[in-house]
């Protein structure tokens, strides 16, 4: 038990040795010279668009090279992001209503940045910016060199919330400049969101035949895992019962889903787990009601557990991973062979329903740590912080748990 805490403690504190991490991926970089060089870029998960990237000719090169907007004028990563330099305006109001607290801003910034290309063609290309203000979108028509941005604004007005959606008299212009404009495009663009999926319908409907979309198809997945464990609990009760944590030592098995917003990096994840498992508990040498008299307390539990919980791979390569985890796990347990046997009173057993009330359904906060081998093995340590286990006072019983075991990853989808 003391192995299992130490190791739970060690992996806890790995982020603070593991700041930085890689995931590097096949790419290529566009040097400001449009010279492109092939071989590894260094993959995130990025929220806002990055103003830099680290790169390596080989997957094992010691030193990576680093680009940004000052010394390339595009990067990639095969067949997921696009990204090309440009310097372009930035609008800089808020588009989230709740937040909104005035009139039209049309406020912006000039900056070279890194837009993501979503889409290209024949009349024009169509880019993402995000930043820690909003998303915004962007085009490059054919022969122009600097890309636009679609304007959109919620503002107040008489304390009543309003939308200008000028991007669409925008992307009406640019179909009708080309005579791409027609009564079913008119529609999509009279309802169109300012949305990634509806814009890039409309840039597809007017890029026609030509249309590109540049968008990843699969950064979204999913892989089932199943595992087993060994569990050791140790009960202590409290109140008129006082005792040592008991020592049960038991097998749980357990299966479930990983939900991946990106299965390509893995960075941060969602888990759906079920667990099953069966405790035989004996606490011996239980002080009773402060007297000299000691007994013995057993009871047999069965607990089927739904834990959610959320993984975040603090060290992130392509065959290796070490991860924390943390989630709730809620259970219900089903009791028999519960028993209270005064050693005092010659083996007298005492009616269980009259001193012990276990709750059939409680709940704990497991924390995880652990690490992947090749995408495939999961090895992990657990520690469940002390529950109360006894629905009735003054008695007591905390319930801590240690757990370590193997999980088998099925794939990602």
């Amino acid at each position: 038990m003391k192995l299992l805490l130490t190791l739970t403690q060690f992996f806890c504190v790995l982020p603070i040795l593991l700041y930085a991490q890689t995931n590097y991926k096949q790419g290529y970089v566009v040097n400001l010279k449009g010279d492109t060089l092939r071989g590894f870029v260094d993959y995130q998960q990025w929220d806002n668009n990055p103003r830099s990237i680290a790169f390596k000719y080989k997957i094992n090169d010691q030193t990576p090279y680093h680009f940004s907007i000052s010394n390339s004028k595009a990067f990639a990563i095969n067949g997921s992001e696009y990204f090309e330099s440009y310097k372009v305006n930035v609008s800089l109001d808020i588009d989230d209503p709740v937040k909104v607290v005035g009139s039209i801003d049309t406020i912006s910034r000039t900056d070279t940045v890194f837009l993501r290309k979503i889409s290209s063609g024949r009349y024009l290309s169509m880019y993402s910016f995000q930043d820690n203000i909003k998303s915004r979108y962007y085009v490059l028509e054919t022969g122009e060199t600097q890309p636009i941005e679609l304007k959109y604004h919620v503002y107040l007005n008489s304390n009543q919330i309003k939308y200008l959606y000028r991007y669409r008299n925008q992307l009406q212009y640019i179909a009708q400049k080309n005579n791409r404009y027609n009564e079913k495009l008119a529609d999509i663009i009279s309802n169109a969101g300012y949305h990634e999926p509806d814009l890039l319908s409309i840039a597809s409907l007017i890029n026609g035949t030509d249309a590109v979309e540049l968008v990843s198809k699969s950064q979204f997945g999913y892989r089932f895992l199943m595992g087993a464990s060994l569990v050791d609990n140790g009960l202590k009760y409290t109140g008129d019962f006082i005792s040592n944590p008991s020592n049960a030592i038991t097998l749980q098995f357990s299966g479930g889903v990983d939900v991946l917003p990106n299965k390509e990096i893995q960075q941060l994840f969602f888990r759906l787990e079920i667990t099953a498992t069966i405790v035989n508990d004996k606490s011996t040498n239980v002080s009773v009601y402060n007297s000299t008299d000691l007994a013995t307390i057993n009871f047999n539990q069965f607990t089927a557990a739904f834990v959610p919980q959320f993984v975040y791979n603090i060290y992130n390569k392509d065959r290796h991973k070490i991860f924390i985890d943390g989630g709730i796990s809620f259970n219900v347990s089903a009791y028999s062979n519960t028993s209270v046997i005064d050693n005092a009173s010659n083996g007298q057993t005492i009616s269980f329903n009259n001193i012990m009330k276990y709750p059939g359904f409680w709940v704990s906060i497991p924390l995880k740590a652990g690490l992947y081998l090749n995408n495939k093995m999961e090895f992990f340590v657990s520690y469940v912080p002390p529950v109360q286990l006894l629905d009735n006072a003054p008695n007591g019983a905390l319930l801590t748990s240690y757990r370590a075991g193997v999980n088998i990853l099925l794939g990602s989808h």
